[in-house]
């Protein structure tokens, strides 16, 4: 039997289409949303629209499809979360119902409702629904930002909870990137193998499956880079004193590799290829030959160079594993005190004018508070969308005087900081708070003159949002929201009396493996 195991619905009907064009031009405007889900597709039409499949199949001499959504239609960076997890119920729905329809000719595999910054977590309910459906796997995307890789890797127990999840209903996870928003990446030409590349990096720097030994991943697209580069991962796993990639990942990690030995066959036999082409290629086989530990360890790279990536000498073995981002470092250089406070005194327009109008800070940032000036060295912070752990470390090491400024990916849908952040800067003594982000407590923080510039207000946990609060569930969300208020009430004045405990905060960095100095 021969199984095609990526194979994507990429011949919707154009009403699904019109559906999806209506419901992100309903985000802009609400009176363009679609006034219902009913898509009125008819299981004839959804026979007829996979005919080309099934002549493909029948050509190619292939049994069964393993089917699901469309990759670049999967969207995870564009519209909201709620938006998300509507378009990929409707799109799994139509692959349910072909696969029903057709069930000697294709296997369901979903799509899950990802969004930049929400937490993995938020897909269950719908993975628990397609389990129910007979769905034997999910497309997992690794960068639901589409290009711009704001989460954590794959390593990372963010991800846990749906790992576990996937463990418990036995459902395989094939590792697929969407449409990119990065126009550094064309979507298929690069993100796709870089998305497939970085997967199993991430994988080889993490020990994921000591945790999750009967997860199952495919990496499609003939693996990315990986099988023409093996000898580069194998050696990179040994530097980092990895196991045997064989016992390492590939009882858990499997490719489809059929496209690739299609062209090492292709080029080896020189059909259609040049003499370049031949050589090339044996340029990655002596490539693939380079770490033999059965041979008595690393193979000198022919390159005369050490590939990237690899650590310098001097490196721990537990720093060997950290990516650099995992670092919390103090400003290498911080200027003269006398210095910053002239800048103080000086307006933003002469300072932009006096450096050429190129380092003014883009119009999406604006002062949050209701007046007050700004200015100190900058305290940087990277974070993940909707993260604020690393925020949290910077309000505890920023020194008095610092400006700490968030690069939160510019993301809008969750708040990195709120009062009780901005009362615990400002009992420290730090300047200001710059973030690229949302902040909540717009009120609060607006009514002040403590300076916080962000890029705009979430519409989640602030005093002039709007939710939505489900009847049925009314009196459980009142105690909750009544107990919440009563703790921020204690943090509150834990903050202004400076008897708060920050324990907290190093203790989840380290769990996450962030090297602290």
């Amino acid at each position: 039997m021969v199984i095609d195991i990526h194979g994507h619905y990429t011949t919707e009907p154009q009403a699904l289409l019109s559906f999806r064009d209506k419901q992100l031009a309903g985000l802009a405007d609400p009176m363009r949303k679609p006034a219902t889900n009913e898509l009125g597709i008819t299981d004839e039409q959804l026979v007829q629209s996979v005919q080309p499949q099934l002549k493909l199949q029948k050509e190619r001499g292939s049994d069964l499809t393993i089917f699901s959504p469309r990759a670049a239609g999967m969207a995870h960076h564009v519209g909201t979360e709620a938006t998300g997890i509507e378009w990929s119920r409707m799109s799994n729905d139509l692959i349910h119902r072909i696969c029903t329809l057709l069930p000697d000719n294709f296997a369901p595999v979903g799509q899950l409702p990802q969004h930049p910054g929400v937490s993995p977590k938020n897909c269950i309910p719908e993975l628990e629904r397609l389990a129910g459906l007979g769905f034997v796997g999910i497309n997992l995307n690794p960068d639901p930002a589409g290009g711009y890789w704001t989460d954590p890797p794959l390593t990372d127990k963010w991800w846990y909870p749906l790992y576990e999840k996937l463990g418990e209903l036995e459902m395989t996870a094939m590792i697929h990137v969407t449409s990119s928003c990065n126009p550094a990446f064309h979507y298929t030409g690069a993100h796709y193998i870089n998305g497939d590349t970085t997967a199993f990096m991430q994988l080889i720097q993490g020990n994921l499956f000591k945790d999750f030994p009967t997860l199952k991943f495919v990496i499609p697209h003939g693996g990315g880079a990986v099988p023409f580069h093996w000898g580069r991962y194998r050696g990179l796993a040994q530097e980092m004193k990895k196991p045997l990639l064989k016992d390492h990942l590939l009882k858990n990690v499997f490719f489809p590799r059929g496209e690739y030995f299609v062209r090492l066959r292709d080029a080896r036999r020189g059909e259609g290829r040049r003499s370049r082409d031949r050589a090339q290629l044996r340029r990655h086989q002596a490539l693939c030959r380079q770490a033999r530990p059965q041979r008595g360890g690393q193979g000198k790279d022919i390159r005369g160079q050490r590939p990237p990536g690899l650590s310098p000498p001097g490196q721990t073995t537990e720093e060997k594993s950290m990516s650099a981002s995992m670092r919390v470092l103090d400003i290498p250089k911080r200027p003269d005190a006398r210095l910053v406070a002239e800048l103080g005194k000086m307006v933003t327009p002469h300072l932009s004018d006096s450096m050429e109008r190129l380092y003014a800070c883009g119009p999406q940032l604006r002062p949050m508070h209701k007046e007050g000036k700004l200015a100190g060295p900058a305290f940087t912070v990277k974070t993940a969308t909707g993260d604020n752990l690393l925020v949290h470390r910077a309000l505890d090491t920023a020194r008095p005087g610092d400006v700490i400024v968030v690069d939160a990916g510019g993301f809008l849908d969750n708040a990195i900081i709120g009062e009780l952040m901005m009362s615990r800067a400002k009992q420290r003594g730090v300047a200001g708070i710059v973030i690229w982000g949302a902040i909540r407590d717009s009120a609060e923080i607006g009514a002040g003159s403590y300076p916080v510039f962000a890029a705009g207000v979430t519409h989640r946990g602030d005093a002039d949002g709007l939710v939505a609060v489900p009847q049925e569930s009314a009196e459980r969300i009142l105690a909750s929201a009544k107990s919440i208020l009563e703790k921020e009430t204690a943090s509150m004045k834990q903050i202004l009396a400076g008897t708060v405990d920050r324990s907290w905060v190093d203790k989840a960095l380290k769990e996450k493996g962030y090297k602290l100095p």
